[in-house]
């Protein structure tokens, strides 16, 4: 009776994720200029790394690997991105926008220090590593011509945003630890301008009165986890 009932429920939520796929409208969002990885081993092994996690950026692939890490252990590096981007449209010419220099500014980089509790005098409590990490998961700093087609809609944006990682791992034995941690995004007032940002043009004809061309700014920061 039991495995009727499982077997009924199992079938329930295969029909239900069926028709929420084939009824229900899917939203597709843009996540900008992410960066996905971090730290060289890491960003070599793609996802694999995240089995192994033998070194200090373990904390953010996967927390419980920090187990493996012997002593204090400190992670860091950075990342020089550059380049342009070009927004082609059929109304009008090619607009070609870029970092706002050689390289983006500040490069997106990351730092990891992992800790066994041992190494810091605890120990009693050998099976505990803790670590603390910061990374800036978006490098997103782009800027376009002010007399652009586009520049309506942006000439400048900004997201100089970092995340905070306190995390915890046990290992419970040889063959299974466990980890965890928070994510506390947030910005700092060393990193670029200290706030996300979004600069545009005033477009011709707008509801507010604001003459065309006016230098427009939206800013802001908070704290979130």
């Amino acid at each position: 009776m039991t495995t009727l009932i499982i077997c009924r429920l199992i079938v329930f939520c295969l029909i239900l994720g069926l028709f929420k796929t084939i009824i229900i409208p899917q939203t597709v969002r843009a996540e900008g200029f992410r960066i996905l990885d971090h730290g060289a081993s890491a960003t070599g092994q793609g996802a694999a790394f995240t089995a192994q996690a033998d070194d200090a950026s373990a904390l953010h692939y996967n927390p419980a690997g920090m187990t493996q890490l012997q002593g204090i252990q400190f992670y860091a590096g950075t990342l020089l991105i550059g380049g342009t981007v070009r927004f082609n449209s059929d109304l009008g010419p090619t607009v070609k926008g870029g970092v706002g220099g050689t390289i983006s500014t500040p490069p997106p980089s990351s730092l990891f220090l992992t800790a066994n509790l041992p190494a810091l005098g605890l120990d009693n409590l050998p099976n505990w590593t803790v670590g603390i990490g910061v990374t800036t998961p978006y490098a997103l700093n782009i800027e376009y011509p002010d007399d652009s087609l586009i520049s309506p809609i942006l000439t400048r944006a900004s997201l100089p945003l970092i995340d905070i990682k306190p995390t915890l791992a046990y290992k419970v034995n040889d063959y299974i630890s466990v980890g965890g941690g928070l994510d506390i995004y947030t910005f700092a007032s060393f990193l670029g301008e200290g706030q996300a940002e979004l600069q545009q043009n005033a477009a011709p004809g707008n509801p507010f009165g604001i003459p065309a061309g006016t230098g427009l700014e939206a800013n802001g920061s908070d704290t979130a986890l």
